[in-house]
């Protein structure tokens, strides 16, 4: 509802399954597990599942680089970048920063807004659709 600063990260199996098309991760967890199996994942399982080797995550750390902020930075690579252009290390150990600061949650979106210079555009086309989904 745009109000959420961290990612909701305890995703159904049925949300899983929307999601798989989309994104190699879950679509491989998902072809390899039941959903009894799925049930059994903490909300940190998941988004470690989801986002390992995405934009700069290692293995586990999918949920510490989950999305925060007003625009959803996520990822190791992102959070470091950001990090560094706004001068603040300890974004990379408290990644939590960029969703309790409303400054930092701020900041963030602009950031990510400017780097990424076709997703203004994409944007005002319409165009929704994340072509990085898979990985």
């Amino acid at each position: 509802d745009g109000r959420k600063l961290s990612e909701y990260a305890n995703y159904s199996y049925k949300g899983w399954q929307r999601i798989a098309p989309n994104q190699r991760n879950v679509r491989n967890c998902l072809n390899n597990h039941s959903e009894a199996d799925f049930k059994k994942l903490s909300k940190e399982d998941k988004l470690n599942i989801m986002y390992e080797g995405m934009n700069g995550n290692r293995k586990g750390e999918g949920y510490k680089f989950r999305g925060r902020g007003a625009i959803q930075l996520t990822g190791r690579a992102n959070y470091q970048a950001f990090a560094n252009a706004i001068g603040r290390p300890d974004i990379m150990d408290n990644p939590d920063l960029v969703a309790n600061d409303p400054e930092l949650a701020a900041a963030s979106a602009a950031w990510f807004w400017k780097n990424n210079k076709n997703i203004g555009a994409r944007a005002r086309a319409g165009d929704i659709k994340d072509d990085n989904a898979d990985g």
